[in-house]
């Protein structure tokens, strides 16, 4: 879905009221993304616009909810055509807030495209298509039950709604200003980090290797870092054991061995039951199993995985490897079995 995070108690009545307990959506299955949501939007450590244009271009019906802030953010507008683009009209459905013209959208969106979020035909009709996208209905009392709920708020919800400020070109003149004061100012801080760094350095042969790279290394780039192996930690929690032990051999770039039933039964049967469920397949030799990448919650793990390592790979400053060979007692590397049980399964 998508919205502008100004529209904050808009939105939020309208996805529990219309969508979650009206057309009996499952947040925890993944039935619906947006981006406001704290256990649908976007994953900490995430890009923005390419995580919201993979969600756009995968899902079955994109619902947008326009009002006047919506129209006054270029990420929506951008998104709002995107989503035009990439699913067409059959799997957009656009809203505008009560009071809005259908006329602000000229040269983006058909007008035969355009409802309005407080029409109970419109609201009817977006049940029935959210209902084909994920492929059930509630039933007609509950939807009436929920959507009525929606009607009698809309009208004053949307009074609430935020009137976007349009800058006067002498407010610009200032803005302008006060940029070339900020440069002014963000060019005397350099000189003084360039002398700091100068001086690090003559005090970095005095101290210890690795107590230097734990000081100089950026606070921003080990918060990425945490936050990359925090996705993926999450996201491998949701797997049985089994089928994660499956994607760690995946993305290190090998085949789980079957594991074997006189040694190990225990491990066995689970292999087989997740086998038998469908999260685990047969390998390219009879005797290894790769995930299901079918599965979203696997699919997920994965993403987080090769996300964390590519970081590491390509981003990670040295001074991160030597504060965590420091801290651990251990080099950084996924590959290491030890490491990985540290950082992603304990």
């Amino acid at each position: 879905m998508s919205h502008a995070s100004a529209d904050g108690e808009y939105v939020e009545q309208f996805v529990s009221n219309v969508l979650q307990l009206g057309c009996d959506l499952d947040l925890e299955n993944g039935d619906l993304f947006y981006t406001s949501g704290a256990d649908t939007g976007v994953p900490p450590g995430a890009d923005l616009m390419s995580y919201v244009r993979k969600q756009v271009g995968a899902a079955n019906l994109v619902v947008a909810l326009i009002t006047p802030t919506y129209l006054t953010r270029p990420i929506c507008m951008a998104e709002l055509g995107a989503a035009w683009g990439m699913v067409g009209d059959d799997k957009l459905f656009p809203l505008l807030a009560p009071g809005m013209k259908r006329g602000d959208l000229d040269g983006i969106l058909p007008s035969l495209l355009i409802r309005f979020s407080n029409e109970r035909d419109a609201l009817d009709q977006l049940h029935e298509r959210v209902g084909n996208a994920v492929g059930h209905h509630s039933g007609t009392p509950t939807w009436g039950r929920h959507v009525r709920k929606w009607e009698r708020a809309v009208d004053d919800l949307a009074a609430t709604l935020p009137a976007p400020q349009v800058a006067s070109v002498a407010d610009l003149e200032k803005l302008e200003e006060k940029v070339t004061q900020s440069d002014q100012v963000i060019d005397d801080m350099e000189r003084q980090i360039a002398e700091l760094e100068q001086q690090l350095s003559a005090v970095s042969s005095l101290k210890d290797p690795v107590d230097v790279a734990r000081a100089i290394l950026p606070t921003d780039h080990r918060n990425r870092f945490d936050a990359l192996v925090a996705q993926a930690y999450k996201a491998l929690q949701r797997l049985r054991p089994i089928v994660r032990e499956a994607v760690r051999w995946d993305v290190l770039g090998s085949e789980m061995p079957w594991p074997d039933a006189f040694e190990d039964q225990g491990t066995h049967r689970d292999a087989k039951k997740a086998y038998d469920d469908g999260e685990l397949l047969g390998g390219s030799a009879d005797d290894t199993l790769v995930p299901d990448y079918g599965f979203a919650k696997v699919s997920a793990a994965r993403d987080a995985l090769q996300e964390l390592m590519t970081f590491l790979r390509k981003a990670a400053e040295p001074e991160l490897f030597e504060v965590f060979q420091a801290e651990y007692g251990m080099p950084l590397d996924l590959k290491k079995r030890q490491v990985w049980d540290t950082l992603l399964t304990s």
